[in-house]
């Protein structure tokens, strides 16, 4: 059997691809700075190593590998964890997801859409963007771009200039604003799992910590007065459920909503009442809201033909926005 062992520290550099024998238990690790290893009939283990595709040939009697890895593929689609969007056939075919290439082949452009559905274009230049959040004092644009190193960037909405906020070679997605504008909450895997960080939003000073777990932890909402943040984390028994880390020094993480389905993204109303998340309690995803902080207090649905990653209109008196129904 092939696995992957991750690192607490060193991200995906320091993972490792390992094999066990079944029959006697024995298990070593077959290279080191790799995950996701796969055997393919030709005598090759493929695996993903830095966003690419690797081959290096392999003896499955001694369970060893030999000679020089080669590169099979420049990139494809790959998850924090280090798994790779790819299967090889019986026959060598391989199938795979390619990642974001090109800048003009990702190229994304920022908009502005009223009510009516008009739109009116941001300046900001075309980018591989994802997860856009506007700062509570409308002067800025948080967003993560996938065409440099998966880092965060600061479109300003008054100089009309885009600034680079984070700098570590980890993944920084899913920014978040604390209300002041000052600081920008996000999940990064510079430690190893993604887990919640936040930094100054005019980049000034290192990024901290704020949880350190060894599942995967993605920031989604803050609550209206800046004490805590939400996000949800993956568990290997129970899912995605909805947790929250206390801004207040203890950095004390407290449960949301836990139960056997998917519960996520998180996002508490303006006014502090309400928390909308998507579940798929029902078969499939959609939107809901319970009071807050009581959350016990039971659930109202929104969606009713899917939903996903909901928002609130900023005067708090209008029901949840999804991104797609």
């Amino acid at each position: 059997m092939l696995f992957t062992i991750t690192s607490q520290t060193g991200g995906l550099d320091a993972a490792q691809v390992a094999v066990r024998d079944l029959h006697t238990g024995a298990q070593k690790v077959l290279l080191r700075g790799g995950s996701h290893g796969h055997y393919v009939a030709s005598g090759h283990l493929v695996y993903v190593a830095a966003g690419t595709l690797r081959a290096i040939a392999f003896d499955p009697n001694r369970l060893e590998t030999h000679g020089t890895a080669l590169p099979v593929l420049p990139r494809l689609i790959t998850t924090l964890e280090g798994a790779g969007d790819f299967a090889v056939a019986t026959d060598g075919t391989l199938l795979y997801v390619d990642a974001p290439g090109s800048l003009a082949a990702n190229a994304r452009t920022l908009v502005w859409v009223d009510r009516t559905g008009k739109e009116e274009p941001v300046a900001a230049p075309p980018r591989a963007y994802q997860h856009l959040r506007l700062a509570p004092d409308g002067t800025r644009i948080a967003l993560a771009s996938l065409d440099q190193e998966y880092d965060l960037w600061i479109w300003d909405l008054r100089r009309a200039s885009l600034t680079r906020l984070t700098l570590d070679p980890g993944q920084d997605i899913f920014p978040v604003w604390t209300p002041d504008s000052q600081r920008v909450i996000f999940s990064s895997n510079r430690g190893g799992a993604p887990n919640i960080w936040w930094q100054a939003a005019d980049g000034t000073g290192a990024a901290e910590r704020l949880t350190t777990s060894t599942n995967p932890q993605l920031s989604t909402g803050i609550t209206p007065d800046g004490t805590a943040v939400l996000f949800f984390e993956v568990t290997p028994t129970m899912g995605r459920d909805l947790l929250q880390v206390a801004l207040d020094g203890t950095r004390r993480v407290t449960p949301l909503l836990q139960t056997k389905f998917d519960e996520l993204n998180g996002i508490v109303s303006p006014d502090g009442r309400w928390l909308a998340y998507e579940s798929n309690s029902s078969g499939s995803f959609e939107i809901y809201v319970r009071p807050f902080p009581n959350v016990g207090g039971g659930q109202r649905q929104v969606s009713t033909a899917g939903g996903r990653q909901p928002l609130w209109a900023r005067s708090g008196k209008e029901p949840v926005l999804p991104w797609w129904q």
